[in-house]
């Protein structure tokens, strides 16, 4: 395991394939190997084995099996999570086999969940609700730790900046907080409304798997409301070199970590129908593009595939909309139609 551990930081390996893997992957490739070893220590014991004396030879089905229902019993971990540590096992004995040991990699007859849930995007109330409560809940947040409860003030000046900027342009956190003043693009009338801020995508930029790749970058759209947004945080006044988002924070790692937990922190506190993050804000952003742009919309996202935002970003109620103008036969009842849509909700005004 320490082999794999330090190919996957990049130690001895040939500058030619050397990847880029960021701090936080590496500590959860070596979090998902320790949690196998402690499934072995807890569900093996009939045959004699811990997590001092295995060897990768002794790995069969049976030892495979202690593992999936170790994972499988830990109810706070998701399905998706049970997924993620198998596919780390697969990789890691694939790892193990091209470089000459003669083994089976037994975990390729697991069976994964492959969970399909509904896509839940964040409504307008939704977010209302947490910006009106930032100001005067309390903003303390406990993270439970190795070394005990640790607290930390999860409210910045600039928290709710973070929620309205990913609404309003659906961007990564990396994205958004290296997005300066600088990158943003007229349209040809030297007008914001119809130009575009030209962010950097650093998910597609990282999976270049490159150690200095060249920046990939993204034109998010300036709509009406981004505009507002730039003129309001001071474009056109503060220097072009500024940050867009939390231009007084020095470090753009804490901008980057504060966001999502300061949201979900929040959201908690307005006594919601269903717990959120942020990553549902985006998907708010990506579901109204879906609406407006159609199969498109990864021309503007920069997703590899329409199927990938259907699947895991466009909600449903963004899909059916579509169709709303579609006809079988013959023009529907106007007036019966008229008349209920003024007792319901207009989906177009969420």
């Amino acid at each position: 395991m320490a082999v794999y551990l330090d190919y996957v930081n990049n130690v001895n390996v040939p500058h030619h394939k050397k990847v880029a893997r960021t701090i936080n992957y590496i500590k959860t490739i070596k979090r998902f190997l320790e949690n196998m070893l402690l499934a072995i220590d807890q569900e093996c014991k009939s045959q004699n084995l811990n997590k001092n004396t295995i060897t990768v030879y002794d790995f069969n089905d049976h030892i495979v099996g202690c593992i999936a229902k170790y994972i499988s019993n830990r109810k706070e971990w998701s399905e998706i999570y049970y997924d993620k540590h198998f596919n780390c096992y697969i990789t890691f004995f694939d790892y193990l086999i091209e470089r000459g040991y003669l083994i089976k990699n037994w975990f390729k007859g697991i069976t994964f969940n492959n969970p399909e849930k509904e896509v839940l995007w964040a409504e307008k109330s939704d977010i209302d609700a947490v910006l009106n409560i930032i100001d005067t809940a309390d903003p303390i947040r406990e993270y439970k730790g190795k070394q005990g409860i640790t607290k930390r003030n999860v409210r910045k000046d600039w928290s709710k900046d973070t929620i309205i900027f990913t609404l309003l342009t659906g961007r990564r956190w990396n994205d958004q907080a290296s997005a300066k003043f600088e990158d943003v693009v007229l349209n040809e009338h030297g007008e914001l409304i119809g130009g575009y801020i030209n962010m950097t995508n650093f998910k597609k930029t990282n999976g270049k798997k490159k150690l200095n790749p060249t920046p990939v970058k993204v034109a998010v759209p300036i709509i009406k409301e981004l505009a507002e947004f730039l003129i309001s945080k001071g474009y056109g006044k503060k220097p072009p070199e500024t940050y867009i988002i939390a231009p007084e924070e020095m470090s753009r790692e804490l901008v980057v970590r504060n966001m999502s937990d300061c949201f979900s922190h929040f959201h908690k506190k307005t006594n919601p129908k269903f717990p959120m993050s942020l990553e549902n804000v985006r998907k708010t952003y990506i579901s109204r593009m879906y609406q407006y742009m159609g199969l498109d919309t990864n021309s503007i996202t920069q997703h590899s595939s329409i199927e990938l935002i259907q699947k895991h970003y466009a909600s449903k109620k963004a899909r059916v909309y579509l169709a709303k103008n579609f006809e079988i036969w013959k023009e529907p009842n106007s007036e019966l139609i008229k008349s209920f849509n003024e007792n319901t909700t207009d989906f177009d005004q969420l």
